[in-house]
């Protein structure tokens, strides 16, 4: 079995569950990811079968990854970790089914390009460089987007989020935007993105919500949970995983 490669892993079984790492890649003297190259790794032949792809070590700069969707058009969820992807670019244009991206820690600053990803409904970006929000304007598929510790700093920077007519989930903790009390922070936020139902893995209540009928409105249940962001959405969406390398 190649280095860095995990078949077999995952809820969805054997055949749409890989896990690639650029060391594989060096062993085959590559550092282009090809059709012949995804098949030698893996195994399959038919590539439109993988749904799930999990990329290690990567560095867009080097390993170009903008032709991922041409070569696994059935990809519905892709997680990079431990590599350099500094702008949204460099996942190219042809992810049209990507329903959830992982992409924390990955050196992204720059969200242009992101509507190359139109299935895109969960979008995790915590610890990144991202500034501005404008490019997530209007997008009309993304339901949870997790922010947590990037550089958002201006709060006019969520009217922008507010246009997403479907998000329901945010997480913005660790960002400068998040300044004041706790409870005038998620006022001002809620007020800008009404669509919120949970505000950094807790349910937005009626506290959150400005305006006079917040006293006669009751809090959302207290058993309501956020989808947890770290590990437990590893364990969802990656589990069995390896984060390892096998040789």
């Amino acid at each position: 079995e190649w280095a860095g490669v995990t078949k077999g892993a995952g809820r969805g079984g054997a055949k749409d569950n890989l896990k690639l790492s650029i060391e594989a890649f060096d062993e085959l003297k590559e550092q282009n990811i090809s059709v012949e190259v995804l098949q030698q790794l893996t195994g399959f032949d038919d590539l439109t079968v993988p749904q799930q792809l999990h990329l290690t070590n990567i560095i867009t700069s080097q390993t170009p990854i903008d032709h991922l969707g041409a070569l696994l058009p059935n990809l519905l969820k892709l997680r990079l970790s431990h590599s350099t992807v500094p702008t949204f670019r460099d996942l190219g244009t042809r992810l049209k089914n990507l329903q959830v991206l992982w992409m924390p820690r990955c050196q992204v600053s720059d969200l242009s390009g992101v509507f190359g990803l139109p299935s895109l409904e969960e979008l995790y970006l915590a610890f990144n460089d991202i500034e501005y929000l404008d490019d997530l304007a209007m997008h009309e598929r993304l339901q949870v987007l997790d922010l947590e510790a990037n550089r958002v700093g201006d709060q006019g920077e969520l009217t922008h989020l507010g246009s997403c007519s479907k998000l329901t989930t945010l997480t913005l903790a660790g960002c400068p935007v998040v300044g004041g009390t706790e409870r005038e922070y998620r006022k001002k936020v809620v007020k800008m993105v009404p669509t919120l139902e949970f505000l950094d893995d807790e349910a937005v209540c009626a506290l959150d919500v400005e305006g006079p009928s917040q006293q006669q409105a009751g809090p959302y249940s207290p058993e309501a949970q956020a989808p947890k962001v770290g590990g437990g959405l590893d364990d969802m969406y990656f589990g069995g995983c390896d984060a390892g390398l096998h040789t």
